[in-house]
């Protein structure tokens, strides 16, 4: 799906969600985004299949100088279910 449709599904189940809270939910035009451009971010949800690119972005950010971020990593949810997060 267009990644603009799939951010607007994003924000809608996060603001249904949470309505009091602000999202940010950037396009990315790398395979990285703003996780080795933003020093504030704390960290980052991942599923088992992009782990390594998980611990990819913490490598970019400490070339950077930049402190590392938690690593979250979450199954794939089918849609109907619900999946159990991990945190390294």
């Amino acid at each position: 799906e267009p990644q603009g449709i799939r951010i607007a599904r994003v924000l809608h189940f996060l603001r249904s969600v949470r309505p009091d809270v602000t999202y940010d939910c950037p396009s990315l035009s790398d395979p990285f985004g703003p996780s080795i451009t933003d020093p504030a971010l704390l960290a980052i949800v991942v599923s088992e299949e992009t782990r390594a690119g998980g611990a990819k972005c913490n490598e970019v950010r400490a070339e950077r100088s930049m402190p590392g971020m938690d690593v979250i990593t979450t199954g794939l949810v089918d849609g109907g279910g619900s999946a159990e997060l991990a945190s390294e």
